[in-house]
């Protein structure tokens, strides 16, 4: 069995940006794990995991063996509560504060150890030490850059002596002071109304944060400026046309009209029944039957639509005076396009602190001018062999999304005015409307590396559909 421990959906603990003494005892850690490109799902897997003074030969110094159940590639775990013989719970503690001096390697039953081992430094925590964080699967971390800012967090906060036993989810024993009135010999439980809530069905959590946006380095991506999102899920995938064709199929019998009946990827027959390639994204739809789809969905699935029109809920891609005056409403559940900020936040997104540039494909190692890290991330020009290809064969995003970078072109739900607005935006929709045209985002199957960048953008006619476009959604909290 070969396995992969990159990095995980979660939120990275930088040990670095806390202040001395600041450091947890034990961690909560969630990792990923592959075999041969599928994510695993398996009960009771036993993990070892083990702290090292080196990154290759040196000494083990801690180790402990979990069960943990993997669901969809995805399991966790604490490191430091669970001590093997020989070792400590102290002693991890210990490990742990010295943070970039220890290392961390993983053992799945009698494979050998993932290799290379990960410098605690960049081990990915389901915790975060900006603010607070919850992720997917309710883990909750408490903390800021300076010990006297305040903690905030959107739940209820429980300070306990660690005399008595605390909570285990959500759980985290902090030493030092990090919030006013707190001190080392507590705990804190943190509890939010979305604890132990898994992400919709095939899309991953996107958490809350500030990020640069845009990339000033010529073309309209500039000025480069400072954005601040809300959470929301994102679609781990493109649309597929199996998933086009169900939706549309129901949507048409329950008082929806397309002007378009979308394609099974490039090479499809305009609305044929799925093939054996239904799980190839969905194509020739234009954006106004992106978003009309997004609001069949949310019907299908009893969940609010999110686009509306004088009131009424916008059923007919080819009514396009409601499509390009439609409403937005950010209070509904259902699902829907993603703004422009929020695809590039997505496509950038590492750990909260640092980003993936704007001149690098989503989730590659290196920036576009390299053909093997876009090549494990994308499908484009080079190795698409002239078409669209199943989606999620390529690697994930460090969120867990696949192929923002190529396959197909993305629509958002922003319209496109060339150049950015300068200056600080929170949660932004895009210019006002209409104008001519939408945004579109990422690269198709066809286009050269240049149009795989995360800050790469333009804008097509939002009635015009072909064979490169396709979309992804998204919904809010």
């Amino acid at each position: 069995m070969k396995l992969y421990m990159p990095v995980a959906i979660a939120a990275q603990f930088l040990l670095t940006s806390l202040c001395p003494g600041q450091v947890p005892g034990a961690m909560n850690y969630q990792g990923r794990v592959v075999e041969d490109g599928q994510l695993v799902n398996s009960n009771g897997m036993a993990v070892t995991l083990m702290l090292w003074d080196a990154a290759v030969g040196g000494r083990t110094r801690y180790q402990e063996v979990d069960s943990v159940d993997v669901v969809d590639g995805l399991y966790t775990t604490t490191l430091g509560d669970n001590p093997s013989e020989g070792s400590s719970a102290s002693l991890a503690e210990a490990l742990i504060i010295l943070g970039t001096n220890s290392w961390l390697g993983i053992q799945f039953g009698d494979d050998p150890e993932l290799t290379p081992r990960e410098r605690l430094l960049s081990v990915p925590f389901a915790l975060t030490v900006r603010g607070v964080y919850v992720d997917a699967i309710g883990n909750a971390g408490v903390g800021s850059d300076s010990p006297g800012e305040r903690l905030v967090v959107d739940g209820a906060v429980t300070i306990g002596n660690t005399l008595t036993p605390a909570p285990l989810a959500g759980t985290i024993r902090w030493t030092g002071v990090d919030f006013e009135g707190y001190t080392g010999s507590d705990w804190v439980s943190l509890t939010t109304g979305r604890t132990n809530e898994p992400p919709p069905a095939g899309m991953v959590f996107v958490p809350a944060g500030t990020f640069t946006m845009g990339s000033n380095v010529g073309g309209d991506a500039e000025p480069d400026h400072e954005v601040t999102l809300s959470s929301f899920y994102l679609s781990k995938y493109e649309t597929t046309y199996g998933e086009w064709y169900e939706v549309n199929t129901w949507a048409t019998n329950n008082g929806y009209s397309f002007a378009n009946l979308g394609r099974e990827g490039s090479g499809g027959e305009n609305g044929a029944l799925p093939t054996s390639s239904s799980n190839e994204p969905v194509t020739r739809v234009n954006w106004h039957d992106a978003v009309v789809w997004c609001n069949a969905r949310s019907e299908k699935e009893n969940l609010t639509p999110i686009y509306t029109y004088t009131g009424a809920v916008i059923r007919s891609s080819t009514s396009t005076a409601a499509c390009d005056n439609a409403v937005f409403n950010t209070g509904a559940d259902g699902y829907r396009l993603p703004t422009e900020a929020e695809w590039e936040y997505a496509a950038r997104y590492r750990n909260g602190t640092t980003w993936t540039p704007g001149n690098y494909a989503s989730g590659a190692t290196h920036d576009y001018h390299s053909e093997a890290a876009c090549q494990a991330v994308a499908w484009y020009a080079t190795n698409s062999s002239g078409r669209t290809h199943p989606v999620g064969e390529k690697n994930w995003n460090q969120l867990g999304a696949h192929d923002m970078g190529g396959n197909v072109r993305e629509w958002c739900w922003d319209w496109y005015m060339g150049l950015y607005s300068a200056g600080s935006v929170t949660n932004p929709v895009g210019p006002p409307g209409p104008v001519v045209y939408r945004v579109r985002r990422g690269g198709s199957w066809d286009h050269d590396t240049n149009y795989l960048r995360c800050a790469n953008r333009s804008g097509t006619d939002p009635s015009f559909a072909n064979y490169r476009y396709g979309f992804r959604c998204v919904r809010g909290l």
